[in-house]
């Protein structure tokens, strides 16, 4: 897990740094953020008193750490999922790319033909 986290609560900011120490990375390095407002064109685990937080405050380091593990395994079927659209769509562009190929050449020796 490669983790950053962006806090607002200076006393939440250090208690998971101390619980996290080993997953921390800078933010353009991190898989996800964790952090206590929602971020922008990331994505984030939120922790708060919300009802839509993935952990709400207060919580143990046993529940962060298997909360975080459970959508550490969610991230990464996602980013599985988006790699495998991204390999059916260049299979499907390539495969295009052969039709046009074929129609062209059918087209060409068509109009020969017929001159």
């Amino acid at each position: 897990m490669k983790i950053a986290i962006e806090c607002d609560s200076p006393l939440l900011q250090k208690s998971l740094e101390l619980f996290l120490k080993k997953y921390i990375v800078d933010i353009n390095s991190c898989e996800f953020v964790v952090s206590d407002h929602v971020i922008r064109d990331k994505v984030y685990f939120l922790i708060s008193q919300d009802k839509d937080a993935r952990l709400r405050v207060p919580f143990t380091k046993d529940k962060l750490m298997g909360t975080l593990a459970t959508f550490y395994k969610h991230v990464l079927k996602e980013e599985e999922q988006k790699v495998k659209e991204l390999e059916l769509v260049a299979l499907i562009e390539k495969l295009n790319r052969a039709h046009e190929k074929q129609i062209e050449k059918l087209m060409r020796d068509f109009y020969e033909k017929k001159q």
